[in-house]
């Protein structure tokens, strides 16, 4: 038995049961926003982010570059010095909060980009 997607006035010809499937993409933002002690991939993202913009965040992780997926001193004083000056910053951002990243910067500028 096959079964097929029935259209607006459509009948169906046999007792098949018809399904429709719909995808919806989301952006998930759970651990946003992120703040010095947030952990995990979102940092990482966000330490590749702050090296390519030329920020030194230490020599930690595998390539020694800073990037360790640990929010940590370094990491929160280049996303101060990224946030400067700050009141422009909050016009363009307004949930932002000094030093931490906010869902959207996160997803404006580092998601699926690093």
């Amino acid at each position: 038995m096959t079964s097929r997607v029935l259209e607006c006035g459509d009948a169906a010809e046999d007792d098949t049961t018809s399904t429709t499937t719909t995808t919806t993409t989301t952006t998930n933002n759970s651990g946003l926003p992120l703040k010095r002690g947030s952990k995990g991939e979102l940092v990482k993202q966000l330490q590749r982010f702050l090296v390519a913009e030329g920020y030194d965040i230490g020599s930690f992780g595998v390539n020694r570059d800073g990037v360790d997926g640990d929010f940590g001193r370094r990491t929160e004083q280049a996303v101060i010095e990224n946030q400067q000056p700050f009141s422009t910053f909050k016009s363009m951002y307004p949930s932002a909060v000094r030093g931490q990243v906010s869902a959207d910067f996160f997803n404006s500028n580092i998601r699926g980009r690093y």
